[in-house]
């Protein structure tokens, strides 16, 4: 718990998860209330399309953010073993 309080441990990563789940509820929600409110041979395809690729669209930018924290925890650890060196 000291960790969380100090910022040594991110909670963030965590957070990330449910933000992605959320994220792909969203989407296909959102594709299959085009599909159903729309029923237009037209919107049929972006709707397919928001179906296949927004969830991948909503992982993408997730590992995006996670990118940023996986760093963080490598230059923490280069940083205790240069400490340890010294």
């Amino acid at each position: 718990m000291g960790d969380y309080l100090r910022f040594r441990k991110m909670i963030t990563p965590a957070v990330i998860h449910v933000v992605f789940w959320g994220g792909v509820l969203l989407v296909v929600l959102a594709g299959l209330n085009l599909i159903i409110s729309i029923p237009s041979p037209d919107v049929l395809p972006s709707a397919l399309l928001l179906l296949i690729f927004g969830p991948i669209a909503v992982r993408i930018i997730c590992e995006f953010i996670l990118v940023f924290f996986r760093m963080f925890d490598l230059l923490q650890k280069i940083a205790e073993k240069l400490e340890r060196k010294t």
